[in-house]
């Protein structure tokens, strides 16, 4: 079975922030040792100066790098672009639901516009050994995807490519992963 280890918003923040302060910082610092060190000429400790600038303006390109390369994983996980597919067995639907172009969030099926284009349907899923996330898919999958079942899951980045559901006795014990109300 396939691993998948997802890495959750509060990493990206952590490392957005990381980067703009290394940024922000490299580059202040940097210009003001610089000047400082312009301003002492080619003495000894002007020297030493350009030196440390030199090392913040480093910092300052480190920075730059971070933030540019969070941002790009970023959207990349928002996309759901560029990742393997992968399969998950006993895989088990908690919820599904749909947002209309209005935002609002729509349980029964029988209040979905389906002539609008611009609702989305999510199906949470509950995955053996990775936990419960929200995926984005068509309306065919969703329709799939029946709250309580279980079956195998392609996954895709953010998006289920297909669910195949288990007929029968295969449901197995609904409490035995813990998503069943107790």
């Amino acid at each position: 079975m396939a691993t998948l280890k997802l890495p959750n918003d509060r990493t990206f923040s952590a490392a957005l922030n990381v980067g703009l302060w290394m940024s922000v910082g490299g580059f202040f610092l940097g210009a003001f040792i610089l000047l400082a060190g312009a301003a002492q000429g080619r003495h000894k400790s002007g020297e030493v100066l350009m030196v440390i600038a030199g090392v913040f303006i480093a910092i300052f390109f480190i920075g730059i790098f971070v933030l540019m390369y969070t941002l790009a994983a970023g959207i990349g996980r928002a996309n759901g672009t560029g990742k393997t597919p992968m399969r998950f067995d006993n895989t088990f639907v908690v919820a599904r639901y749909a947002i209309s172009s209005l935002g609002d969030t729509v349980f029964d099926e029988s209040y979905i516009d389906r002539d609008d284009p611009s609702t989305k349907f999510y199906v949470r899923l509950n995955i053996p050994n990775i936990g419960s996330a929200e995926y984005r898919c068509n309306e065919a999958i969703w329709q799939e995807c029946g709250e309580s079942m279980m079956g195998t899951a392609l996954i895709q980045g953010n998006w289920i490519g297909s669910f195949t559901r288990y007929i029968g006795h295969g449901q197995g014990n609904p409490h035995e992963y813990g998503v069943a109300p107790q």
